[in-house]
């Protein structure tokens, strides 16, 4: 059985000061449209993946990230990727991951979360 949940932005855009993104696998592509929605006001977009190959719209957003290279709010250091089939090596554990994320930008923003069900529910429990 596939479960799906569908959410939209608040219409009160203007009112969220800075948010962070965070995505696995296919849980991208909604990412797409809550990056081209906030823009600037975002300060870290996390995504876990298997490998670079298997990264959807990874050259994108890093091409959506150059363009705003102006605004010091804004550059490449914004996008944490992470890969869990890793040669030699392995990927993070929700708890690692979970720990790195208020490290990077603090925890005072609005959080965006979006990839399979289980790996959702367990970033919550943490």
């Amino acid at each position: 059985q596939t479960r799906c949940t569908l959410w939209i932005l608040p219409p009160q855009v203007d009112d969220i000061k800075s948010a962070m993104l965070t995505s696995a696998g296919i849980g991208i592509t909604p990412m797409i449209y809550v990056y081209r929605a906030l823009g600037s006001k975002i300060r870290l977009c996390v995504h876990v993946d298997s490998t670079t190959e298997a990264h959807a719209y990874r050259k994108f957003i890093q091409l959506l990230t150059s363009n705003n290279k102006d605004d010091e709010k804004n550059d490449e250091s914004m996008i944490m990727n992470k890969y869990t089939r890793i040669p030699g090596g392995k990927g993070p554990s929700i708890e690692e991951l979970v720990s790195e994320i208020p490290s990077a930008v603090g925890v005072d923003h609005h959080f965006y979360i979006c990839g399979p069900e289980n790996w959702i529910m367990e970033m919550k429990q943490r």
